[in-house]
């Protein structure tokens, strides 16, 4: 594309960076949220939620370095993070959150927002870890899904109330 031909649809590479961060993530917004409402229960969701992120990138972690990298690298414009970026991740995190409200399971200790958010967290840093090992020229010792499963047992396993039934919990939980 010319030099001209850019700035005849945006005025500068942020505004192009926004545009873009905008319309993928409403787009993983709405897989995010498909996955989590297609879960039986809340600490399924967690699981459904976590897998849904990971196998969106997994096999293109070049979309996701655009994401969640360059995009802050290059840089949005404000009023996008504020009114499209912000408020997606904000539906996907709420509605995660009441899933796990709603969950008989669920520790009573547990804060489902921190544990929603801790969940995402925790797959975008796997997600880091197995795309900087891939530009370095390695992978991870363990396949993604393995750690995938790792993962969500652990977060499932460390956010059940041990109340619920035999083996529902370990008793080093690690989610106060």
């Amino acid at each position: 594309m010319s030099k001209a031909s850019f700035f005849y649809y945006f005025s500068s590479k942020e505004e192009l960076m926004g545009e873009l961060l905008a319309t993928m993530l409403e787009a993983e917004a709405e897989a995010l949220i498909a996955a989590i409402d297609a879960a039986a229960d809340g600490l399924s969701a967690l699981g459904s939620f976590y897998r849904a992120i990971v196998h969106r990138y997994r096999d293109d972690l070049e979309t996701w370095r655009v994401l969640y990298l360059w995009s802050n690298v290059i840089g949005a414009p404000q009023e996008v993070l504020i009114t499209r970026v912000y408020p997606n991740s904000a539906r996907v995190n709420l509605r995660l959150e009441q899933k796990l409200r709603t969950d008989p399971r669920l520790h009573p200790e547990v804060e489902p927002r921190r544990l929603a958010n801790i969940t995402w967290s925790s797959a975008h840093g796997l997600l880091s870890v197995v795309s900087s090992l891939k530009l370095a020229g390695g992978a991870t010792l363990f396949p993604v899904e393995q750690l995938v499963d790792e993962a969500v047992g652990v977060l499932t396993r460390g956010a059940t109330n041990p109340a619920s039934g035999p083996g529902s919990a370990l008793p080093d939980r690690l989610i106060p």
